[in-house]
């Protein structure tokens, strides 16, 4: 794909409708076939709803022509007249306010709007019309609800929050604030979690009320006690399950911490790995050269025969017996026996090393399992975003009782799930929402596509593998 930003003559300008004043043509030639372009009605709502163009979408004082061209199908559209329009929900004001960011001292606008209709999350989602847009200087960064993207009363609401102080640090050199992939936020910077504490603390109670109206509005049942006896024995098996497939990844890695990290440092720094079998490594740094260069650090093997499950690994988490020692997991997996390879991690101008070689494996000593499913339980919460969630904070599964087709096999207080249909279902809903928990999981610990552009696609995979893995299980435990 090529993109150039042209310099049109006065006939060309009055021909794309720029009669006066000053405008700009991007024009933008997708050239791999392999890309999927979306039609002309799809692109132009995505060009208008993407948050961070909604600063000139939403402008009455900008006018956004999309001419869209298809050279295979000989198709043109150019419209006479502005076409690119963002269009805000509507809904009512509910909070505007000022606060002080703790720690910093940097103030923060914030506006806060309640629509009557649920609107769609904004996780992983650009075009989505709930969350909070942040803005800074001329720019919109990110729209979040941070840790209520799953949450249905959630998605009543939207606003912004101004915050000078990002554009300000970013003039002054400081790195790390902003995604480097153009992700947005880099919300695990402590400036920026911040920022997202002081949002979430003024958005809290308002989705408290807002869960309340809806709970108000539902008349609940309680869950049967065969169930429930049934649902904790499901939840035993899955947690057996989560424990067996990353007892690799709970802890950093076996080998002894030297008394003090002060560079870029992986350990082990010499190791065999089985054939064929990922063999997790630790990179370490001290919490000055994390300020100083960023989490992000790249990896590469020298024999192509010994590869990197990820290019890079983030070290976002700290240690649990240093917590000034930042870290994070990259696996490491051999493809020929008797093979031998270094293994490089760079941050910026520091660079460590280690050495593996494609052999049996030393006895490695056993990690403590350990649990994230708390609990199964109905969800009657009206219009449903999916029909199964995970829940981060609580460990929960809830199952969305008023999502379309659920209520066919599973009614209020899981009425319907001592039967076989709903037996049945019920398992596909608890085993849909952990193995996609599961993969996230992996993802966000460094298992990610060897190939740029095909993240959903790797996504998507690794969720099917680990249904062919535990669905059978997740079934038998139900039916049981």
């Amino acid at each position: 794909m090529g993109e150039e930003v042209l310099s049109p003559s006065i006939e060309q300008r009055h021909g794309i409708g720029i009669k006066e004043g000053n405008g700009t043509v991007l024009q933008v030639n997708v050239k791999n076939e392999k890309m999927r372009i979306p039609e002309y009605n799809k692109f132009k709502q995505q060009i208008s709803d993407h948050y961070a163009l909604r600063a000139i979408t939403s402008s009455d004082k900008r006018e956004v022509f999309l001419t869209f061209g298809d050279i295979k199908r000989a198709l043109l559209i150019s419209p006479t007249k502005a076409n690119v329009k963002f269009e805000a929900p509507q809904g009512e004001e509910v909070c505007e306010t000022k606060a002080n960011l703790p720690s910093y001292g940097d103030a923060i606008e914030i506006k806060i709007f309640r629509s009557p209709v649920p609107l769609d999350s904004p996780r992983l989602n650009p075009f989505a019309k709930a969350g909070i847009l942040i803005k800074s200087g001329a720019s919109i960064l990110d729209n979040s609800l941070f840790k209520y993207e799953n949450e249905p009363a959630a998605l009543y609401f939207w606003g912004e929050a101004y915050c000078d102080g990002i554009a300000e640090k970013i003039k002054k050199g400081e790195t790390g604030i902003i995604d480097l992939n153009r992700a947005g936020i880099e919300w695990r910077h402590e400036y920026c979690q911040a920022i997202q504490a002081t949002i979430e603390n003024i958005l809290d109670p308002l989705i408290q009320e807002k869960r309340k109206e809806l709970e108000r509005k539902e008349e609940k049942k309680e869950v049967a006690e065969p169930t429930k006896k049934m649902l904790r024995k499901l939840c035993n098996v899955l947690n057996e399950l989560a424990n067996k497939e990353f007892e690799e990844w709970e802890s950093p890695a076996e080998e002894p911490l030297p008394p003090r990290i002060k560079e870029l440092t992986i350990l082990p720094r010499f190791a065999n790995i089985e054939l064929d079998k990922p063999r997790p490594f630790s990179i370490y740094a001290p919490p000055e050269l994390v300020r100083v260069a960023g989490n992000k650090v790249m990896l590469d093997s020298d024999n192509i025969n010994i590869s990197l499950l990820s290019s890079h690994v983030s070290l976002d988490k700290k240690h649990p017996k240093d917590p000034n020692l930042y870290y994070g997991i990259f696996k490491v997996v051999g493809r020929v026996n008797n093979e031998e390879a270094t293994i490089r991690g760079k941050l910026v101008e520091q660079e460590t090393v280690a050495h593996v070689k494609v052999a049996k494996p030393k006895p490695r000593p056993s990690v403590k399992p350990r649990g994230f499913i708390s609990g199964i339980l109905p969800d009657e919460v009206a219009d449903p975003i999916q029909r199964v969630e995970y829940v981060k904070d609580t460990g929960e599964i809830k199952i969305k009782i008023r999502f379309p087709g659920v209520a066919r096999y599973l009614r209020s207080g899981l009425e319907g799930g001592e039967t076989e249909q709903g037996k049945v279902f019920l398992a596909e809903l608890v085993g849909e929402a952990f193995c996609r928990q599961l993969a996230v999981i992996k993802l966000e610990r460094g298992e990610t596509s060897p190939f740029p552009g095909a993240e959903i696609d790797f996504f998507n995979s690794t969720v099917n593998n680990l249904q062919k893995k535990y669905l059978d299980r997740i079934h038998e435990a139900v039916a049981g």
